[in-house]
């Protein structure tokens, strides 16, 4: 699902991190001397909506049924249809 060239689309796609990693590093980089003054990132999975919805969908068993798979339209295109998982 590639966005028009030279098109950063940043409502298909995100960087998913699980909250949990991102506290175990906010605790280390607070309580290792040797990370004083420096700085760090914690970064995930690239993942596109549409597969986001999918892994919800699938996940939520009952509930997830009503969380929608379509995925956004790029500015000036038309909605793409309604995708399965």
């Amino acid at each position: 699902m590639p966005a028009r060239e030279g098109v950063l689309n940043v409502l298909r796609a995100a960087t998913v991190v699980d909250v949990r990693d991102q506290m175990d590093l906010r605790i280390r980089a607070m309580t290792t001397p040797e990370a004083a003054g420096r700085r760090f990132l914690g970064t995930g999975e690239f993942m596109w909506m549409r597969d986001i919805a999918c892994a919800l969908r699938n996940g939520l068993g009952d509930q997830g049924t009503r969380v929608p798979t379509r995925q956004p339209p790029v500015a000036g295109e038309r909605p793409s249809a309604k995708a399965g998982c």
